[in-house]
């Protein structure tokens, strides 16, 4: 939590003299410029922030947000919730994705990209629910700050379905 306040105040200090800067101008591109510098900056670094904890994934999966780029996967398996809730974890950890958050009572996991010069990251919302006899396990890829996600998103359904196939072979 200290590095997300350091990360803000950092931001503001960066961004409050170039508001004052921008705030000097009388040019219409000028005042447009400043409103996408004042609204945008703020919800990027949001997004950046935000992309770590699971509490915002409605904010992140929702057809309302149009800034991000989203997938949905869902596919079954005959084994138990716990068994594949842990084999999940276990094939994130032996991907290329990073584990931000898990909440076994919920059967939410969290996996996250780094940032790179294609993309500014990717969120991985595993879902597992148990149905009769199998788990339904419900794949959920949004990218972060991007429209279009020039199929990374597909890449990481790839390789933690990969991953995740591998790790049921003995």
């Amino acid at each position: 939590m200290k590095k997300i306040f350091t990360f803000l105040f950092v931001a503001v200090l960066a961004g409050f003299p170039l508001y004052l800067n921008l705030t000097h101008q009388n040019d219409q591109f000028d005042h447009f410029f400043k409103i996408v510098i004042v609204v945008l900056l703020p919800l990027f670094i949001f997004n950046l922030i935000a992309r770590k904890y699971l509490v915002f994934k409605p904010y992140f999966t929702s057809p309302l947000n149009v800034l991000n780029a989203y997938k949905k996967e869902t596919f079954e398996y005959e084994l138990s919730k716990d068994l594949m809730f842990n084999k999940l974890i276990e094939s994130v950890n032996d991907s290329k994705l990073n584990l931000k958050q898990v909440d076994s009572k919920k059967g939410i996991i969290l996996a996250t990209t780094s940032l790179s010069f294609a993309s500014w990251g990717e969120n991985l919302y595993i879902t597992l629910n148990q149905k009769d006899n199998y788990t339904e396990v419900v794949l959920e890829m949004t990218t972060i700050s991007q429209v279009y996600d020039w199929g990374r998103n597909q890449a990481n359904y790839k390789s933690i379905l990969n991953q995740f196939e591998e790790s049921l072979v003995i």
